[in-house]
Order: C-alpha cells, then sequence, then structure tokens
C-alpha cells in the first residue's frame, strides 16, 4: 500500500458554492498547473494533485498573496515567467512531485506494469529539480524519504491503524510545517491529521478490491471495522479544523478551506458505504385514503401523497460535520445548498 502521497482528497465541488469561490478555486488550480509546467517541465503537470492545489492555496492565504489572472485557464500552455510564480506556489508545486515520485516508486515496487517505469523514467528530471527545490526551502530529504521505508516496515508488522499511519502523517507533517516556518507548529498538526486522514480513506475506499487481490490494506491488516476507521477519519478532520483555527487566516478563507474539507470528506466517506442510496428515486404510486377523493392515484383537493425525499440532495457536499448525506431534505443538514431536482 504504502500511500505517501497525495491522495487527491480536496476536490471543489459546484454545489452550493458562490461563482467566485468557483472562480478562485479554478484559478489556483490553473496556478499550480502552470508554475508546475514553469518550474518542472510540460510532462510534469500531469501529475497535478488536488491537495497540491490546496497547499499552495492554504500557503499564499496565510501570506495574503493573491494569483495574478494570468494564472487562469485562458491559453493553457501559455506559462508564467519564473518570476511571477509566488513562493508558495513554487512549494506546493514541488512538493506535489517529491510526493509523486514516492507513488511511481510505490508501484514499482509492487510490480504494476511497464506505464510506471516509462513514468520514472520521463519524469527524473522533474523529480530531481523537484527535490532540489525542496531541499532549498529547508525541507529535510533525508527525513522525508526514510519515512517511505518505515512505511513498508510498518505494513511488514500490522498492529494498529494509528501506528500504520503514522510515516504517511510524518512526510506530510514535515511538508506542511515546512511550507511556512512561521506557523511550523500549526500547519505541522495540520499535516499529521491531513496525512493520517488520507492513509485511513484509502483504506477505506481499497477495502474491497485489496481482499479480491490478496493486497495489504491497513484495515484488513489490523482488523479494523469500517465504523471504526470512518470515526478515525471523523477525528482527524477535527484536528485540520482546530489547525486551521488557529492560524491567522482571513475569516473568508478559513470559512472556505473548513466547507471544503467538510464536503471532501463527506464525499470520499459516502464513496465507501457498503450500500448506497440512488440520489433520486421518484416516490412510489399509491392510491388517495382522503375521503373527499374517489381513489385516483393522485389527490387533486389535499396532500394526501405525500412524497418521501431520497434524492441525496446536499449529501455529497453538506457543510455538516456530522451529515453524511441527509436523505431527508436539505432543511435538517444546514449547508444551505441544496440541488435536487424539484419532486
Amino acid at each position: 500500500m504504502c500511500p505517501i502521497r497525495m491522495f487527491g482528497l480536496m476536490r471543489s465541488g459546484g454545489c452550493g458554492i458562490s461563482p467566485e469561490a468557483k472562480q478562485l478555486r479554478q484559478l489556483h488550480y490553473c496556478g499550480t498547473c502552470k508554475a508546475t509546467g514553469r518550474l518542472f517541465g510540460q510532462r510534469a503537470r500531469l501529475t497535478l494533485n488536488h491537495d497540491a492545489v490546496f497547499l499552495g492555496e492554504l500557503l499564499l492565504a496565510l501570506e495574503r498573496k493573491t494569483l495574478p489572472t494570468s494564472f487562469t485557464a485562458q491559453r493553457c500552455f501559455s506559462l508564467p515567467a519564473v518570476h511571477d510564480i509566488p513562493e508558495p506556489l513554487a512549494y506546493a508545486a514541488a512538493a506535489n512531485l517529491v510526493l509523486a515520485e514516492f507513488t511511481v516508486t510505490d508501484k514499482l515496487t509492487d510490480g504494476e506494469g511497464r506505464h510506471w517505469k516509462l513514468a520514472q523514467r520521463g519524469l527524473e528530471s522533474a523529480f530531481t529539480r523537484a527535490r532540489a527545490m525542496l531541499r532549498r526551502f529547508g525541507v529535510p530529504l533525508e527525513t522525508l524519504f526514510a519515512q517511505h521505508q518505515k512505511q513498508a516496515q510498518a505494513e511488514a508488522h500490522p498492529t494498529t491503524l494509528d501506528a500504520l499511519s503514522t510515516p504517511t502523517a510524518t512526510a506530510t507533517q514535515l511538508v506542511f510545517a515546512q511550507g511556512n516556518v512561521a506557523h511550523f507548529e500549526a500547519l505541522g498538526q495540520l499535516g499529521d491529521a491531513f496525512g493520517r486522514l488520507i492513509y485511513t480513506l484509502d483504506a477505506l475506499t481499497d477495502r474491497t478490491d485489496d481482499l479480491k487481490r490478496g493486497a495489504f490494506n491497513a484495515l484488513n491488516a489490523t482488523k479494523t471495522a469500517v465504523a471504526e476507521a470512518r470515526a478515525f477519519v471523523r477525528e482527524q478532520q477535527r484536528r485540520i479544523v482546530v489547525a486551521l483555527d488557529t492560524l491567522p487566516l482571513a475569516a473568508a478563507d478559513r470559512q472556505r478551506f473548513t466547507l471544503q474539507l467538510h464536503a471532501s470528506v463527506n464525499h470520499a466517506l459516502m464513496s465507501t458505504q457498503e450500500q448506497r442510496r440512488p440520489r433520486y428515486e421518484p416516490p412510489p404510486q399509491k392510491s388517495c385514503r382522503c375521503p373527499r377523493c374517489t381513489g385516483q392515484d393522485i389527490c387533486d383537493t389535499c396532500a394526501c401523497l405525500s412524497c418521501d425525499c431520497t434524492c441525496n440532495c446536499c449529501g455529497d457536499l453538506c457543510a455538516n460535520l456530522a451529515c453524511e448525506g441527509c436523505l431527508s431534505g436539505c432543511g435538517d443538514c444546514g449547508c444551505g445548498a441544496c440541488c435536487c431536482p424539484s419532486l
């Protein structure tokens, strides 16, 4: 398994967020992509990960910096000059490449296909430059790379889910904390929780497939129940929120990051449920029992045919920490963003 890498958790959904927030997210996504292309070559843009975008966005927000419009999606292959790339964005791009190198190494170790060898060969120079850049930023690469070996050792002798997630947590802690040393402690706590969260979500997502393939899975190896793993994810989610609250972020940025975290974790946990209810099921046709009716299916004079909402209208993006898909309508979850069709 050894997922010392970005999981791609922090995606940005389109439901319930303002057009301005969508544009801002797109700007940072394209900005990280273009920075990666300028600093490490066009091929390196293929490794772009939503969690790296989140890291760059967070570091920029801490420095109260904004990206110029030249980083937008227009003219995708028109890259910015090196001196126009803010340091937080360059750091996020380099961190993404180094963690992508971990992924490629994992796949090769597991003997997964010739295309991973091609990826390693095609990105070798980009990986080298990314490592050099992280070293200039002060990241202890020896410690970072040692976590990869420690992860393999931990999985060779599994004990608890917390112990198995520690090497990944240490790696992400180093990456986040070194992004802004003025906030080393808070960013480190955020990174530690983020690493444990993505490690556990990875195990939850792959649990069934890993069991079929006979591959290592943290939950199967430690006999951790799904409910326990989900509770562990929620615990790490709360730790990330606490860390965000301690960082000197603008109120709008803190709210945006918190909402994005809740929505992303809810969406990921919903995808791991054993049985998922469909987003929308038309209510069954029932005979009306109203004494003023004659037994037709739909009563014209009263509301005796109430429909049970099973559309999961905001479950994927619910901002409520405890809600993983309010199936009784948007009013119960408090997210204020209903996208269900009119019934």
